[in-house]
């Protein structure tokens, strides 16, 4: 057994810089003794001490490392969005005569994504060159080195009602619009502000206020008011959705003006509406979501985010109320186009929106504000209906005519009350709804006579307004159309699941929607600018008069048919009246079953049913349209 060394000499012995070849072999420590040649461990074995060379290993080539290949990504990615951006946005001098050149204000604004590049690949040159002679990078550094471009001087709001500083937008002067056009778009809009009462602009206000202090907002009222200009319109409304992007996800800058801004695009939303994008139904969610951030409703926001309900308001009283009528004005948005769509509205109204409504219309601060209680009541009313008839908890027969009597009686209140008015806005909005509480009743006395009414002043109403008032129309009043158009027409064109005493060739003589639908057509025509090929760009009017048109020769195809049959035929929807009789006789019998069965207006798929008549393409034989059209 060899001997060992003491922990002594183990501690006071210093190593040597290479290992003899048979310390080396026993994988062992390789002491100096006190002879010059030899260690410790040879020494005291007495055996010879070799001392030879080790070999080398061959160091194996070093791969990139994954952070390299990362930066060279993003240096890559930056480089193609620069390139796409560049090529979309021509600067002026490359942009030729005769077609209109994009203002240097609507280009986006690369320069802090390039500088953070830069600083990326300036920062890895460094740190490969000279590793030790350079600090490493803090913190502090990298949160600027992505900061893109905002100062670190600017502070950060605390508070979700601040304004968060920024650059100033001077569109204005920098050649997107003159100053003259810009006054003209802004009393453009004042004439449109009583379509949606809920964003308004007093006539104190000036182009340069608005420039100034919101920015935003005048950004969406300039794209809404601009309908005349098709190809102006367009160049704005996509660059205001790079801005509303920028400051909800890159920028982000949210305050009740970007709030503001978003509900005055999305209430004239059908003047730019893309089918293929769809997104009438995702834009009412970032409203949403930017009221829970702002924490407009105390109380829903409170129990979104957390903390205590009762949150001080130390905001002044124009500024609550410009807030209170913002978030009333994005309940009424996300009610009606969920309505429209027949789909559940998860904006709730709640107590602090009731109360808000309220207190603006008693108070009368402004012209309108005596119509935001029943406008945003008539909306609780329908998303209850739509709760009654297609939620998880549909109400029992025996409670649907007592609460539909109470929702009729408040509707009716509310017409006696502001029928000295005879404000459009109000009367499109109730019309569509008695139509749909009448809809609700069908399965106890079998009368479709108050529908009809409903769907005839409905359309008398938007007759009754002048054909030059029509391009101030908001998008919600237009969304009721297609559910109004369908019920008259399952309720004029014969069918073998009528009441037996229904007289559809009666309720059509009576309601004439043929000449209805022809009014429409012209109408829609007059306010068209599109007129190729002077100006082919197709806007909403043009679209609107081919959808009339279709639905005109399909419902004429179908009135023709069905007199020239002795024995009526079924009407296009989903009507099955043997069944909605046998249930209809049972006590419990579910209303939303019953009522989707007799009649497609309270359905969800009545509004689909209009948008699924495939108007423009061949396979729309299956409704009769293939040989209309």
């Amino acid at each position: 057994m060899e001997p060992s060394l003491t922990p002594d000499e183990e501690r006071h012995a210093s190593r040597v810089s290479k290992a003899c070849q048979r310390c080396r072999s026993l994988k062992a420590r390789c002491l100096p003794s006190d002879q010059e040649g030899i260690c410790q461990r040879c020494y005291k074995s007495r055996r010879e001490c070799v001392w030879t060379d080790a070999q080398q290993r061959v160091r194996k080539a070093r791969a990139p490392s994954r952070i390299s290949q990362v930066e060279q990504k993003i240096d890559g990615l930056v480089a193609r969005i620069t390139e796409r951006n560049v090529a979309e946005y021509p600067s002026p001098a490359a942009t030729s005569s005769g077609e209109p050149s994009t203002p240097a204000a609507l280009r986006p604004d690369r320069t802090p994504v390039l500088q953070a590049s830069r600083t990326l690949r300036h920062a890895r040159n460094e740190s490969e060159n000279d590793k030790g002679s350079e600090p490493p990078i803090s913190l502090p550094d990298l949160s600027n080195m992505h900061s893109f471009g905002i100062s670190a001087d600017v502070p950060k709001p605390t508070n979700p009602h601040a304004k968060m500083p920024r650059k100033q937008d001077d569109r204005l002067r920098q050649g997107i619009l003159a100053h003259a056009d810009a006054e003209m778009l802004l009393e453009e809009y004042r004439a449109m502000a009583p379509s949606f009462p809920f964003v308004p602009v007093s006539s104190s206000v000036s182009i340069e206020d608005l420039r100034s202090q919101k920015p935003m907002l005048l950004f969406a009222i300039m794209t809404a008011a601009s309908r005349k200009n098709r190809a102006l319109q367009q160049v704005l409304e996509k660059r205001f959705r790079q801005e509303i992007a920028l400051r909800t996800i890159v920028q982000p800058a949210k305050d009740i003006t970007l709030l503001q801004s978003i509900l005055v695009y999305l209430a004239w939303y059908h003047y730019y509406l893309d089918y293929a994008l769809e997104n009438g139904a995702t834009i009412p969610h970032l409203c949403m979501s930017l009221t829970i951030e702002l924490r407009l409703d105390p109380g829903f926001s409170a129990h979104m985010l957390g903390g205590s309900k009762g949150m001080p308001l130390t905001k002044s009283g124009a500024e609550l109320r410009e807030e209170q009528r913002t978030l009333l004005g994005c309940y009424f948005l996300c009610s009606i186009i969920a309505s429209g769509y027949q789909r559940p509205n998860t904006f709730k109204r709640s107590r602090y929106m009731f109360e808000s409504a309220q207190e603006l219309s008693a108070d009368k601060e402004l012209e309108a504000d005596h119509l935001l209680a029943p406008l945003v009541e008539s909306r609780h009313i329908d998303d209850e209906i739509y709760a009654a008839f297609h939620g998880e908890t549909p109400l029992p027969s025996d409670q649907i005519a007592t609460q539909v009597y109470a929702w009729q009686t408040k509707l009716q209140a509310w017409k006696t009350e502001l029928q000295h008015t005879n404000h459009r806005l109000l009367s499109l909005t109730i019309h569509p709804i008695e139509a749909n509480l009448s809809l609700a009743l069908l399965h106890s006395h079998s009368d479709p006579t108050p529908t009809l009414q409903a769907c005839k002043s409905h359309l008398d109403t938007l007759l009754s307004t002048p054909a030059e008032s029509y391009p101030l129309l908001s998008y919600p009043e237009w969304t009721t159309l297609p559910h109004t158009i369908m019920t008259l027409a399952t309720l004029c064109i014969p069918s073998s699941t009528h009441p037996p005493d229904w007289l559809a060739a009666q309720a059509h003589d009576r309601v004439r929607l043929d000449l209805y639908l022809e009014a429409l057509c012209f109408r829609a025509q007059s306010c068209s600018v599109y007129c190729p090929p002077d100006r082919p760009d197709v806007d909403y009017w043009a679209a609107l008069k081919t959808v009339l048109v279709a639905v005109g020769r399909w419902y004429k195809k179908m009135v023709d048919a069905a007199g020239a049959r002795d024995v009526p035929f079924r009407c296009p929807g989903r009507f099955m009246a043997g069944r909605v009789a046998a249930r209809a006789s049972s006590q419990h019998v579910n209303a939303g079953d019953a009522l989707a069965d007799t009649h497609p207006g309270l359905s969800m798929h009545d509004a689909d049913l209009f948008a699924d008549m495939d108007l423009w393409i061949d396979s729309g034989d299956f409704l009769g349209l293939g040989d209309v059209i």
